[in-house]
């Protein structure tokens, strides 16, 4: 059997994520020939040893991907495809499967307090919502990941009831405990991952005076890559004690995970949430958004907050760090709960349907 994956964003976090830990099952099968295209060879995993990988650099979410993409798929042969977003070239008219994280873009495209890039988004979502109607309406299966999602897209895309399948995320990585960045000070909240609108960093920043008030020494510690301008010079003119280290190394990432008090993850929206479950695997007590899928992916293994009450935020990050024994307990019930989930078991499930779709057409 013949498969074709889309893996221009293998290598970056989030859908690279996904994607790596699919290839690398992949590589293990011999059911099936497996074509990847990448944007760099450079991005290709080392010891792939069964997969075909070529390149193209088509921009991703372009109106020339539409076009220029779908050329270059006409010169493979397979049997099925893989798109690991809803991005399928509208006019592609052969069997595929696709990954549909989840519908943020949608939902919070104009909370962007730029004028400018608001009415860029928005442009950019008028193009792409035909694109995803596409992908919908012909796919022969949906992944998602988790419950909630399928219900959202259900809710908003109708034509998907009845090809959504489950296949839950993994854990994100351990890693050494190095040095702390620099002006990095215990106690510390920290928050790692994009710093982007949906993930409502400027609302924790914002109301930081509530935590200090009670812990005058809490630093909050926003680790990421991301536009910061706004949450920086909101922080200098309350004189709060954020720290901004940007891109962190493993060993930095590690020594922040094992000195932080807490992570914090106030999201207004997910699809999944690995990093929280990554701070989970490093051992570091978790504080989360209520919002969206986060309770049926984190369980009890957090403590939960409103994402837009100040108050509820502030109460729960002062509780972790007044109350040793409840900071304990939410170390030892992450550790559990980061064991229910495994990207072997989501690539498995995948490779499961795969066949089930290739040997569904076979009898038709």
């Amino acid at each position: 059997m013949r498969l074709l994956i889309d893996g221009r964003t293998y290598g970056n976090t989030g859908i690279g994520v996904y994607l790596q830990s699919l290839c690398v099952h992949l590589d293990s099968q011999n059911d099936f020939d497996v074509i990847l295209i990448l944007q760099s060879k450079d991005r290709a995993h080392s010891k792939f040893k069964r997969i075909q990988v070529v390149t193209d650099d088509t921009k991703l979410y372009s109106i020339r991907e539409q076009l220029q993409f779908l050329r270059v798929l006409k010169n493979f042969s397979f049997e099925l495809a893989h798109f690991p977003h809803f991005n399928v070239p509208i006019f592609f008219n052969r069997p595929f499967v696709f990954t549909f994280h989840d519908l943020t873009t949608l939902r919070y495209f104009d909370r962007n307090p730029n004028p400018l890039l608001r009415l860029k988004t928005h442009a950019k979502l008028s193009l792409q919502r035909p694109v995803m109607q596409h992908a919908v309406r012909e796919a022969l299966t949906i992944f998602v990941p988790t419950e909630w999602v399928k219900k959202d897209i259900e809710d908003v895309f109708p034509k998907s009831r009845g090809k959504i399948v489950v296949t839950k995320e993994g854990p994100g990585h351990t890693y050494p405990k190095g040095v702390l960045p620099s002006g990095v000070k215990k106690p510390y909240i920290l928050y790692v991952g994009n710093i982007s609108i949906h993930k409502n960093l400027d609302f924790v920043v914002r109301n930081w005076s509530e935590v200090t008030e009670v812990a005058p020494e809490a630093q909050l510690v926003l680790a990421g890559r991301g536009r910061r301008d706004g949450l920086e010079e909101m922080a200098r003119s309350k004189e709060l004690p954020v720290i901004f280290p940007g891109y962190v190394n493993d060993d930095q990432l590690g020594a922040l995970y094992a000195g932080a008090a807490a992570f914090i993850f106030p999201s207004l929206s997910e699809g999944f949430g690995l990093p929280p479950l990554e701070a989970m695997q490093n051992g570091t007590p978790v504080i989360s958004s209520s919002a969206s899928c986060m309770p049926e992916v984190l369980g009890d293994a957090a403590l939960y907050f409103n994402p837009t009450n100040p108050e509820e935020m502030a109460g729960q990050i002062t509780r972790v760090l007044t109350d040793h024994e409840l900071a304990e307990d939410l170390r030892k019930k992450g550790y559990e709960q980061v064991k229910k989930y495994s990207w072997q078991k989501m690539a498995e499930e995948t490779v499961a349907v795969y066949k089930e779709v290739l040997e569904a057409r076979a009898r038709s």
